[in-house]
């Protein structure tokens, strides 16, 4: 018997741990806690006394206090990243660490080409009341967007923004460094641009993980020097973690002409965020650029590869305590979908990735298989952004995919009335919804609220034409 603790509120996780047991012929026992968006959330001792594996979200700090006297061995996290978790303290006590870094890039990349769109759409209007008359596609030609990070999230920006003919300047000094290591031929040294040419770039974007100490910690790396070096009033997109940007240094750099906007998804002390910060931004959301059905499906997947590994580990069970057909079929091939034809989309509605395919991806596993039909979507927009209508065409087709195609929300166990923050009532609204993309989730918030956090997110909305 393997016992699990895990936090409750990951998608899928009921379903993952089954199938799990099933696949393994392995008895699991699962024991959930309810993982909250504050400090004071504690998981039970007695819990963890037994517990081998260790489910977790990024509210959740991992450390010595919460695994002193444990029996847990390894921890897995449904993120990316792992500031909320003391890797020393794991590797000291030999513990290991499961990421599901990857698992939101397609949703966070998304989320970055929605604001861009805006950029361009706010970008030609200003050109048009100079008297100046531009295509999009020539816009997209003088534009130069800088990715700092590039990972899995900023690779596929880096990607999607060579389509799109813009000038990308990628930086990443790590990754340089190791591909200079490696000396290999295949690796691209052509994406990686010194931090001067980034100073001059009309669109920033932040894709690193939270770090403090080192000689390329990220915290506050974009300081008041930083922006300082700026030359072309760029915008400043942060969907990285809070206290990547130095937001306070940032309001002043905006009071001072030196940047054209701030977009913020994640914040510095969020839940508790700084609404002087907040009422300055262009757009704003609660740290939900990952937040899609999709990006819920790949977390899904992963912890479900990363706990029937464990399960299978001499250090968890004992080989003379193993039981059944070890070479029965993996289930992780069915979470992959049948090979298909390269879409060539004329409409958004035709997309595989916009049909409904709850009931068809959900039969089987409880858990909804993974698509691998992303790139079309992308694809897609790349070539809708490159005609003069672009950022209205796109609207329109979100609009009628809407329309024909509503969303439901399943139930949660979670009572929204009860969650007293509006930063944390937003978000979990947003962890409730499944739509597919985090497009098609940003078409459809709700705006009910009057909160300004929410009247900054749809701002994102209303600044691709949506009513």
């Amino acid at each position: 018997m393997i016992n699990i603790a895990y936090d409750e509120k990951i998608p899928y996780i009921e379903e993952v741990i089954a199938q799990c047991s099933k696949q393994s012929q392995l008895p699991l026992s699962a024991h959930a806690f309810t993982g909250t968006d504050t400090p004071a959330e504690i998981i039970e001792k007695a819990q963890l006394a037994t517990a081998r594996v260790l489910i977790v979200r990024s509210v959740t700090k991992v450390h010595a206090d919460l695994l002193l006297n444990s029996a847990v061995k390894i921890v897995i996290t449904a993120t990316a990243g792992v500031d909320h978790i003391d890797k020393n303290y794991l590797k000291k006590h030999h513990i290991a660490l499961k990421t599901t870094h990857g698992s939101n890039a397609n949703a966070v990349s998304e989320y970055v080409l929605a604001v861009f769109l805006a950029y361009l759409s706010a970008r030609q209007k200003s050109l048009e009341n100079n008297s100046e008359h531009f295509s999009i596609k020539h816009i997209l030609r003088e534009t130069s967007v800088a990715i700092i990070g590039c990972g899995n999230i900023g690779s596929r920006l880096y990607a999607t923004f060579e389509q799109l003919g813009v000038n990308v300047i990628g930086y990443d000094p790590p990754l340089l460094k190791k591909a200079l290591a490696h000396q290999s031929h295949h690796a691209k040294l052509e994406r990686y641009s010194s931090l001067a040419e980034v100073h001059g770039a009309d669109f920033i974007t932040f894709h690193v993980p939270l770090t403090h100490t080192g000689q390329n910690a990220t915290y506050h790396m974009c300081d008041e020097r930083f922006l300082t070096a700026l030359r072309k009033k760029p915008w400043i997109v942060n969907t990285a973690r809070g206290g990547v940007v130095d937001e306070i240094a940032s309001i002043a750099a905006l009071k001072r002409g030196l940047i054209g906007g701030i977009v913020l998804d994640v914040w510095e002390g969020e839940p508790k965020i700084n609404l002087a910060v907040l009422n300055k931004t262009i757009f704003a959301t609660p740290h939900i650029a990952g937040y899609s059905k999709e990006a819920s499906l790949r977390t899904a997947k992963k912890i479900f590869d990363h706990l029937l590994a464990c399960v299978k580990d001499d250090r968890f069970l004992p080989m003379t305590q193993k039981s059944g057909n070890q070479s029965s079929p993996s289930l992780t091939a069915r979470f992959h979908p049948p090979q298909s034809e390269q879409i060539k989309p004329q409409k958004l509605s035709n997309l595989s990735l916009w049909n409904p395919v709850t009931m068809q991806l959900e039969r089987d596993v409880g858990c909804p298989l993974d698509c691998e039909d992303d790139d079309s979507l992308i694809n897609w927009l790349v070539n809708f952004c490159l005609q003069s209508s672009a950022v209205p065409a796109l609207t329109s087709e979100l609009k009628k995919y809407h329309a024909t195609n509503p969303q439901t929300n399943k139930s949660s166990k979670t009572n929204l009335s009860e969650i007293i923050n509006p930063f944390q009532r937003l978000r979990q609204a947003m962890r409730q919804r499944h739509e597919w993309s985090t497009l098609s989730l940003l078409a459809s918030l709700d705006e009910n609220s009057a909160h300004p956090l929410t009247t900054k997110t749809r701002c994102i909305i209303k600044a691709l034409g949506f009513k």
